[in-house]
């Protein structure tokens, strides 16, 4: 049986405030290999060993950057990965990629030279993330389990041109962090709101109304494609 887990990024690049380049970049794709047990019809086929990318599901890790009231998030695919750290309040936004070798261990710099770096311990990131002025903050990530939990953001090529930024980290609809940005001016947080969860999870149109105008919300996500079905091996031509 195969299963491949995919991490999808939607991304906004604004060059010198002209160039504008929206695109949706397959970050990383591949197969994992989990073997059958072939017993006879007296014994019960073993389970299939839960791997990393099971056990993380769709929304990822979320945990609470200590001393603050921030959140960070991470979300892993099998070849990339992001993570985010945000609390609009007291104007933390940080955003963090790089190539995942190995998914228990995480060492990202970002272009402000933040870092995070954090090990798979009992089922739960531990690390800490590092500001470029020096300053470390500890945090534990656990699973993001919620019904909504997970990364969101405004992405779109309206919102590019206007000079917005807007995301956030959701534990729950009640218990969630934003970031918001006009031309680099901090925003009060808009926090989303049930029917943005509800549009995301049901696939529809999903925006946010920022200074009068509207923007397409889009959450990171992890995809665990189901196998493909068994091809039938036909008997041999005797004709």
């Amino acid at each position: 049986m195969k299963s491949s887990v995919q991490l999808i990024e939607i991304r906004v690049k604004l060059l010198f405030g002209k160039e504008i380049e929206i695109m949706k970049k397959v970050l990383s794709a591949i197969a994992l290999f989990i073997p059958l047990a072939f017993c006879s019809c007296e014994k019960t086929s073993p389970e299939p060993e839960e791997t990393f990318f099971d056990l993380q599901g769709e929304n990822g890790f979320v945990g609470t950057l200590a001393g603050t009231n921030a959140f960070v998030s991470i979300l892993l695919g099998s070849e990339e990965g992001i993570a985010y750290v945000c609390n609009g309040e007291e104007n933390i936004s940080e955003w963090f990629s790089g190539p995942v070798t190995d998914p228990r261990e995480i060492h990202f710099t970002n272009s402000a030279g933040a870092k995070i770096t954090a090990s798979f311990i009992n089922n739960a990131f531990k690390g800490k993330i590092t500001f470029k002025e020096g300053t470390d903050f500890p945090f534990t990530a656990t699973i993001n389990s919620g019904d909504y939990g997970g990364i969101y953001r405004v992405i779109d090529e309206k919102a590019a041109n206007a000079e917005i930024t807007a995301a956030w980290i959701v534990r729950s609809a009640e218990d969630q962090r934003g970031a918001m940005k006009l031309n680099s001016k901090t925003l009060p947080d808009m926090p989303l709101s049930k029917k943005n969860f509800d549009d995301i999870k049901d696939g529809t149109s999903n925006t946010i109304n920022i200074r009068g105008a509207s923007f397409s919300i889009f959450r990171y996500k992890v995809k665990v494609s189901l196998p493909a079905p068994p091809i039938p091996i036909p008997y041999p031509n005797t004709g």
